[in-house]
């Protein structure tokens, strides 16, 4: 899709209900939501996972071109991804992703808006003080990674995730840690916030976000960031599963 990649999981005997478009956090691809997507697809949903450039099977720009990127062309893209699914579409985004699908969310009309260990709009105030040089991709080592993103996960498994994460875009990262505008009076959907209590990011805490969207908060105290990817994945996924059922049907 365009230099995105986009993987997809279908229900296998009958018609999907709805689509969920899962959009990754920074330094992620669609490999995050290895675990939510079967979840998904089991319960009817047709799942599709987005890696933006120079992620994990998407396009790869010159290194320019890629640090030239913003979050607005992140939005363009989530956008272009919601035009290519067919039916109701569910955004679900994770750590940056989150913010990426809350800009997206206030000008299209999606079913529903999840927002896994979000970063948050310019409301809830800024995350970090300085801007990343624009001049360079952003890079993170694997001790800081896997201290930041992980809290209760297979150990295999954080290996396997931390050899599939990617540099970021630093005009993309500059867009957000609480510099987005989002206007919560233009996203209509309802809205779930999913946080876990042993978060050592510096997203905003859960109870904030749910605040700013009058959403359901949705609160995994031994979760970390990556909570997609640890040991309790499949649980929380069932549980944003029964609250899509109900909202949307």
């Amino acid at each position: 899709m365009g230099d995105c990649h986009l993987r997809s999981l279908v229900p296998r005997h009958h018609a999907p209900d709805a689509a969920v478009l899962m959009i990754p956090g920074s330094a992620h691809g669609w490999w995050a939501w290895r675990f939510w997507m079967p979840a998904f697809a089991a319960s009817g949903f047709a799942a599709h996972a987005l890696s933006f450039p120079n992620h994990t099977d998407a396009a790869v720009l010159p290194e320019d071109a890629f640090c030239a990127l913003g979050l607005e062309d992140y939005v363009a893209r989530v956008r272009q991804a919601m035009d290519a699914v067919e039916g109701r579409v569910v955004l679900v985004g994770h750590s940056l992703g989150g913010v990426v699908a809350q800009v997206a969310a206030q000008r299209t009309a999606p079913a529903a808006l999840v927002l896994v260990a979000s970063a948050g709009p310019r409301q809830l105030g800024r995350t970090r003080r300085d801007d990343f040089p624009a001049d360079a991709p952003v890079r993170w080592t694997r001790e800081a990674a896997r201290a930041r993103w992980f809290a209760d996960a297979d150990p295999a498994v954080v290996e396997w995730a931390l050899d599939r994460v990617t540099a970021e875009s630093p005009g993309v990262l500059n867009g957000s840690g609480g510099r987005a505008e989002v206007d919560p009076a233009r996203i209509g959907c309802p809205v779930l916030v999913v946080r876990g209590g042993r978060d050592a990011s510096s997203v905003p805490e859960g109870k904030k976000l749910a605040a700013l969207y009058g959403a359901e908060l949705l609160d995994l105290p031994e979760a970390g960031h990556d909570l997609m990817l640890e040991r309790g994945a499949l649980r929380a996924a069932r549980r944003v599963v029964g609250w899509l059922d109900r909202v949307v049907g």
